[in-house]
């Protein structure tokens, strides 16, 4: 994700407005390598949370889930809204807006994305609503008909968010249209559970590859022919639809394939291990993918490639926000710690 939105500032920056068209489509090919993101973390969710019977006890998933991820959440929400906030201040004191926008970052706390990146927490926030629930019903059915349910609900969903859009990030509506690759995710780890083979789990992440190279060229093909018809030049940065066909399928095989891979024994370990600091990389990161860029075009004049600037950008980015969640983990755990005193 850190990578994904480094590509977006890349494309956004007038900074690359010299980029030709052989660096937009490159820029088009990072964003289609990238779009599985969003759908396999919420699959990763789902496998690993639904295969656990202890998280039909709401009061114990509640607890733990409020702890991990409700209070830092709550806790960026509220730094982020000061983030937008005081330079609308700022720039109210100075004369230069007027008391109508300061109104904006409130309204973006209010949708469930005080940053822009925050919906995605916004939105698994109120899929672990649910997830008590569904651990139930799991148990309570068989595998067959619960397996049954579960790609039923991921065709119905499928069609409902791809035709759907919603303007807050904490509505049933998009919360519900997510929930199928939570489900999505738990069925397909059940299912190679007993059926790993790390050929087949490396052919399909080839396939991906392939699929994204030919998607993302006659995306780039498409649109940049309505540009020139239109006289434009610049193609848009392209964020990919979470629910279309193409990001669907290539997450499915990408989660497939390493789902398939025979490390099942070391998979739980590195899981846990990642899990503990991704939440807060991804809290942290976003103002430094913004931040970063300004810094080097102040310092360093030269121009340099795309993905030389986008990998530089993300180490960057990633260091410090690695650093800071270091920081930010060792201060709650202390004041959680006096908490629980």
């Amino acid at each position: 994700m850190v990578f994904l939105h480094t590509v977006k500032d890349v494309s956004n920056n007038d900074y690359y407005s010299f980029l030709n068209n052989e660096s937009y489509f490159f820029i088009y090919l990072l964003n289609f390598i990238g779009a599985f993101a969003v759908p396999c973390f919420f699959m990763l969710s789902g496998a690993f949370i639904l295969d656990n019977p202890k998280n039909a006890d709401y009061r114990y998933f509640y607890k733990k889930a409020f702890k991990k991820i409700a209070i830092p959440t709550l806790v960026f929400a509220f730094i982020y809204f000061l983030y937008n906030e005081i330079p609308l201040l700022i720039r109210l004191y100075e004369g230069k807006t007027n008391y109508f926008f300061l109104i904006s970052p409130l309204k973006e706390l209010l949708r469930g994305s005080a940053n822009g990146h925050l919906w995605y927490i916004t939105v698994l926030i109120g899929i672990y609503c649910f997830i008590p629930f569904i651990v139930i019903i799991k148990e309570k059915v068989d595998n067959k008909n619960f397996s049954w349910f579960c790609w039923l609900y991921f065709i119905v969903a499928m069609l409902s968010g791809s035709s759907s859009s919603f303007y807050f990030h904490w509505s049933i509506g998009k919360i519900a249209c997510y929930m199928e690759f939570v489900l999505v995710g738990f069925q397909i780890r059940e299912y190679y559970k007993t059926r790993k083979s790390n050929k087949i789990a490396l052919l399909f992440i080839f396939l991906v590859f392939i699929f994204t190279l030919i998607a993302g060229y006659m995306q780039f093909k498409a649109d940049y022919a309505i540009l020139i018809k239109n006289g434009l030049f610049k193609p848009p940065y392209r964020s990919a639809n979470n629910f279309s066909l193409f990001v669907i399928l290539s997450s499915i095989f990408i989660f497939s394939g390493f789902s398939k891979l025979n490390m099942e024994n070391e998979l739980p370990k590195l899981m846990n291990t990642i899990s503990q600091i991704t939440l807060y990389i991804y809290l942290i990161h976003r103002p430094f993918c913004e931040l970063a860029p300004l810094i080097f075009l102040k310092y360093y004049s030269f121009k340099i490639g795309v993905l030389p600037y986008s990998i530089l950008i993300t180490l960057s980015v990633f260091t410090i926000s690695l650093i800071l969640t270091e920081f930010y983990k060792t201060i709650a755990d202390k004041l959680l710690t006096v908490a629980d005193k």
